[in-house]
């Protein structure tokens, strides 16, 4: 524990305190002249091990700008549609660092590679997810688009066997098992997804089985007893079976990919030997910490990594909520295991999956108890069938249960799931949740600080109480235009006391994830799960494409349009699941007593639907932000409206947002939506150009991520995804303030020891 809370705040330094390597340096000197007067070890290795951690954290946080070049490198890992390249050099520069390409490489050979190269998305609206901080955590710190590619030379001894283990396995699978059990084998025990497909990816999360698909405890479990019993048989000496299964065991983790939840699985299980070995007393809450310590001291950046928070914070729930539980509840049954070992991975996983994911269904307690163990023998049968062993006999076995298992996975679905997620849980809840949840836990060894400072908790709990609500009031009464990233497309969210209306939907009609991915999770963290109008510009894909998703999933009351699209099934949703109200130019939409939403435009019926798109209004308390949708410059001739903010038209295409509309309008601020890397170079430097010659502000998605407008009275802030106050402050606010509050509290309890009890 020690070690593990040493590493942490390490962690914690780097993230908030960016100080230069020669301070670094400085400071630990000082650090070390000061515990050389003290005997106690801990006292030295603490700015040890903080300074280790420091300078790891900050070698591996950088970034690469994007580039248009050649990189060679050897390829360490490879799927069917994607491959992580590990360079040796980037346009001719010796530079040491990972990049994701997709393309089917081979595992082992290096390769010279031409293409365009981008970092990462990181997080562009609030809440969504940070695939930046994600890929920086498995070392991967750009993403190819190969032009073309060439292999320079052949791999080495281990990746040609190890290359030859997988072939040879999916060889097995694919001419013994049925095509879709064949790539969901491929999935579970060789940890490439990429042949699973979507469906079999959503029955899984929606049955709350998704933890199957990730190599991790119950994998190498299952690994450990085969290869040791087939060991056992063949060799008699103790020592140099382990060594072997220990030998064996790493070489599948390394072959796969060294996925985080598996070498966890690893650790555990070298810690349970070791314990043997040394003749150590290490107990499970030791081995937990001590694992995750190796791993983060390694990679600091880990703690960035979904997969590591999702695989030990379900360790968590079995090692420490999971006795809790159970001396609590009577019985001693497979069933109750079952269902307490379930419960005791959701309580402690809740936050998390609430916060990156749409909630955990119910089912999932029956799931784990049904689906769960007979994924066991799947797996178990898979290894062996991956081997070569009998393959025709349990490739029939095996196609027999996959079957049956996909048809009972098929019967929970359609029995429908109900999924319990909360709405507006922001991400600095997660610290408040653990805080509360390990006081619940360690209550028996609090109680006897808390109750002799029970008056200091109740202010301290007041002046949190005070404080939340008076931030609840203040955000019901700020007026909010949220300018969302919504890859090329277009999206604003407009939102004043508990009124929330959309411009446009971005997206697209055919199936993507672009809703999934940038609208759905913002939408989530602000809490809304009702939509008083969606407003559409027009019904090209980039503006109107989300409507039906948004329609399905949302209680949505209204949805404003000023014309009918040529296609009819655009609106076939919206009709069945909402109300669709035709508007015309001077209509006005009255969001509360100082908020209304005019449109300012009449449909011209152009053959040209980007001319057809309505104009709107807002206008709060006087303050005015113009929607011109994909409007050209000639229907930008027909607006006089002098306005505050314009949401540039066409996503700043060169078509639009003329010198002559700047000059009628007269905007302060101007807001580009783009994609990043988007094919048609918006926004045009022509525009940009016009909007400096008039010296306004702009912002655009692409570059800046989400931007937000917020008006509380008459004054006005704009904030960024970019440039937003950073919630890591908040996060350290809480964990100070917690600590300070035990401080206190203990002291005032040790001041107390001397009296009777």
């Amino acid at each position: 524990m020690y070690l593990f809370g040493t590493i942490f705040l390490g962690i914690l330094l780097s993230i908030f305190i960016k100080i230069s390597l020669i301070k670094a340096i400085f400071f630990l000197a000082l650090a070390l002249v000061i515990v050389t007067q003290k005997e106690d070890i801990k006292l030295f290795l603490f700015p040890l091990i903080i300074c280790a951690v420091y300078i790891n954290f900050s070698f591996r946080d950088y970034k690469i700008e994007d580039f248009t070049g050649e990189v060679t490198g050897t390829v360490i890992s490879s799927n069917e549609n994607k491959s992580v390249l590990k360079t040796n050099s980037i346009r001719g520069k010796n530079l040491r660092t990972k990049i994701l390409v997709y393309e089917k490489l081979e595992r082992g050979a290096n390769y010279k590679i031409f293409g365009k190269f981008s970092s990462p998305l990181p997080a562009m609206n609030y809440g969504t997810f940070d695939f930046e901080k994600n890929n920086k955590a498995q070392g991967v710190y750009s993403i190819g688009n190969i032009k073309s590619y060439k292999k320079i030379s052949e791999p080495s001894a281990f990746y040609r066997f190890s290359n030859f283990c997988i072939n040879r396995a999916k060889k097995f699978y694919s001419e013994n098992l049925d095509e879709r059990n064949s790539n969901l084998m491929s999935s579970i025990v060789l940890a490439d997804k990429s042949l699973m497909g979507e469906g079999d990816r959503d029955r899984f999360n929606n049955l709350g089985i998704s933890h199957i698909l990730a190599v991790s405890g119950l994998h190498i479990g299952v690994l450990v007893i085969f290869l040791e019993s087939i060991t056992k048989k063949l060799i008699k000496d103790r020592k140099l079976t382990d060594l072997i299964v220990t030998i064996a065991i790493l070489f599948y983790i390394i072959t796969i990919g060294a996925p985080i939840s598996a070498l966890r699985a690893f650790l555990f299980f070298l810690s349970y030997k070791g314990n043997i070995y040394l003749k150590k007393d290490l107990d499970v809450k030791k081995i937990y910490f001590l694992s995750l310590s190796i791993i983060l001291f390694i990679n600091p950046m880990a703690i960035y990594s979904i997969s590591m928070i999702m695989s030990y914070g379900a360790i968590f729930g079995l090692v420490f909520v999971y006795p809790a539980l159970n001396n609590r509840v009577a019985g001693n049954g497979i069933i109750k295991k079952s269902i307490l070992g379930t419960a005791s991975a959701l309580i402690s996983l809740f936050p998390i999956i609430n916060y990156y994911f749409d909630g955990f269904s119910i089912l999932v307690f029956i799931t784990n108890l049904v689906i769960v163990p007979i994924y066991s023998v799947i797996i178990s049968l898979g290894f062996l069938l991956g081997v070569g062993i009998l393959p025709r006999l349990f490739g029939k076995i095996l196609n027999t249960l996959m079957n049956a298992t996909y048809g009972l996975e098929s019967l929970f679905v359609s029995k429908g799931s109900f999924f319990l997620l909360l709405r507006a849980f922001k991400f600095e809840y997660i610290f408040i949740y653990y805080i509360l949840l390990i006081l619940i836990l360690y209550r028996h060894k609090l109680k006897e600080i808390i109750v002799p400072n029970i008056k200091i908790i109740e202010i301290y709990m007041v002046v949190f109480f005070v404080a939340t609500s008076l931030g609840i009031f203040e955000d019901y009464n700020t007026y909010k235009e949220c300018h969302l990233y919504i890859d090329q497309g277009d999206s604003t969210l407009i939102s004043f006391r508990d009124k929330n209306y959309l411009i446009d939907t971005g997206g697209a009609r055919f199936e993507n994830k672009i809703a999934e991915k940038f609208l759905f999770p913002t939408l989530k963290v602000r809490g809304i799960s009702k939509i008083d109008g969606i407003f559409l510009s027009h019904f090209d894909e980039d503006h109107a494409g989300n409507l039906s998703k948004l329609v399905k999933k949302y209680n949505v009351k209204n949805v404003y349009i000023n014309h009918l699209p040529e296609d009819p099934k655009i609106l076939e949703d919206a009709k069945k699941f909402s109300k669709v109200t035709m508007l015309e130019k001077g209509d006005i939409i009255k969001i509360s007593k100082e908020t209304t939403i005019e449109v300012i435009s009449d449909v011209l019926n152009s053959e040209d639907e980007n001319d057809n798109s309505m104009v709107l209004l807002i206008n709060h308390r006087g303050f005015k932000t113009l929607f011109t949708g994909d409007i050209s410059e000639q229907v930008e001739k027909k607006i006089n409206s002098k306005i505050d903010i314009l949401k540039v038209a066409h996503h700043g295409s060169k078509t639009s947002t003329s010198n002559e509309f700047l000059y009628k309008t007269k905007p302060k601020i101007a807001i580009i939506s783009a994609g990043v890397d988007n094919s048609y170079g918006h926004p045009h430097q022509e525009v940009i150009q016009n909007l400096e010659k008039h010296g306004i502000i702009y912002y655009v998605t692409a570059k800046d991520g989400e931007v937000d407008l917020k008006m509380q009275g008459d004054n006005l802030r704009i904030d960024t995804k970019k440039e937003e106050v950073d919630l890591r402050f908040y996060i350290l606010l809480i964990i100070l303030n917690t600590t300070l509050l035990y401080i206190v509290a203990r002291e005032n309890y040790e001041l107390q020891t001397n009296l009777q009890r």
